[in-house]
């Protein structure tokens, strides 16, 4: 009888040993799964972050160029609003310098209707 006990016992043992074996084995290929997906994960996200940061450089670019290019434009069109604003000062210079009279008369019409205007503005409300 203690012979079938042991043989048992034994068999026991070996079933034992093989479902450890097989429950490790499945333990290493999930770690191994879990390790691959992870993995794909990281080169995934490795090349969003590089297209994003390439299209992120790229409207950056963009952005400066386009601002200088405003700038330039703003600047070009200051120096000639400067320049017409000067000359026509010294045109109206000019003209005020050889008619006096028309010139003070010119100036006391604006004046009269710009009052006239800022009056009636404000009596509208």
């Amino acid at each position: 009888m203690i012979n079938k006990i042991e043989v048992t016992k034994d068999r026991m043992d070996a079933m034992v040993d093989k479902t450890g074996e097989a429950v490790g084995g499945l333990a290493d290929r999930a770690e191994l799964g879990v390790e691959t997906a992870a993995a794909k994960v990281v080169e995934q996200t490795r090349g969003a972050r590089d297209y994003l940061r390439e299209k992120v450089d790229s409207a950056t670019q963009k952005v400066h160029r386009r601002l200088d290019q405003s700038a330039t434009a703003i600047d070009r069109g200051y120096t000639r609003a400067s320049s017409e604003l000067s000359r026509a000062a010294g045109a109206a210079t000019g003209f005020a310098s050889e008619n006096p009279r028309t010139a003070l008369l010119i100036a006391a019409t604006t004046g009269f209707v710009l009052g006239f205007m800022v009056h009636r503005h404000r009596s509208l409300r």
